[in-house]
């Protein structure tokens, strides 16, 4: 039975784990892999190399972030209901995002794209398994049981 202090644990994990994931562990991540280096950027013509605009690099990494929210959150609420499947959906969805002809061959821009795909999406799984591991501890720390009898009350 799922009691409000299961669903605050839940809520609270989960905002947490993101707090702290959105401020120390991805920011570096994405500064390395989102940000491309002058020696990769095509030119649009001779006279004029192409810039990226801080405002397409601000809104690609925003739609990283939210799309990696969104991530965890499907990942960790599908495993604290006990739906282990939801890690074989996770990897069918992320592959069929990231097919490339067999034709076409790889630039070192699509290169930098796939190492940021694979470590972005191991860390997410990480993180939703660590977020379990957590709310599961603290579910056993709060549980009603654990604080009737911590209070020595006979209810």
């Amino acid at each position: 039975m799922v009691t409000f202090i299961h669903f605050f644990l839940f809520i609270a994990t989960y905002l947490s784990g993101e707090l702290l994931a959105n401020t120390l562990l991805f920011p570096s991540l994405m500064n390395k892999y989102l940000s491309r280096p002058a020696a990769l950027k095509e030119p649009v013509s001779d006279k004029e190399p192409h810039m990226e605009s801080a405002s397409d690099n601000a809104e690609m990494k925003g739609k990283a972030r939210i799309k990696g929210l969104l991530e965890r959150f499907m990942l960790f609420l599908g495993l604290a209901i006990g739906i282990e499947q939801i890690l074989t959906l996770f990897g069918a969805l992320k592959l069929g995002t990231h097919f490339l002809n067999k034709d076409q061959k790889e630039t070192p821009d699509e290169k930098i794209s796939k190492d940021y795909f694979l470590i972005g999406n191991i860390l997410s799984v990480l993180l939703a398994i660590s977020y379990l591991l957590v709310w599961k501890a603290l579910c056993g720390i709060f549980s009603q049981e654990h604080l009737v009898s911590s209070l020595n009350c006979n209810c």
